[in-house]
């Protein structure tokens, strides 16, 4: 089974919501890849535990979802044309959960 859109590459990409192309050197798009990147590590490390529920495959479980949170925040559309009336994100990774992946 082949997957694949059939529309061509051209070096651009488009993100959910969005009416435009963005070129894949975008910043953004640039950020999402590396965070599915560290994404698809983490799940390599944790496939490879003797123990997933143990101390470390609960942290990684913990950093892998904060990881999709802020992949979701980033492909989000911003800006009031494309969130809607209320203006605010779907998502929010707060100041509390960035110290404490950092702490991690």
């Amino acid at each position: 089974m082949a997957v694949y859109t059939k529309k061509g590459d051209k070096g651009k990409t488009s993100l959910y919501g969005e009416p435009r192309f963005r070129s894949k050197s975008d910043q953004r798009v640039i950020a999402l890849g590396s965070i599915d990147e560290l994404n698809s590590h983490l799940g390599f490390v944790s496939g490879n535990l003797t123990s997933r529920s143990g101390k470390y495959g609960r942290i990684i479980t913990r950093i892998q979802r904060d990881i999709f949170e802020i992949a979701s925040c980033l492909a989000t559309p911003s800006g009031p044309d494309l969130i809607g009336a209320g203006n605010k994100p779907p998502f929010e990774i707060g100041l509390d959960r960035v110290r404490r992946l950092e702490k991690i």
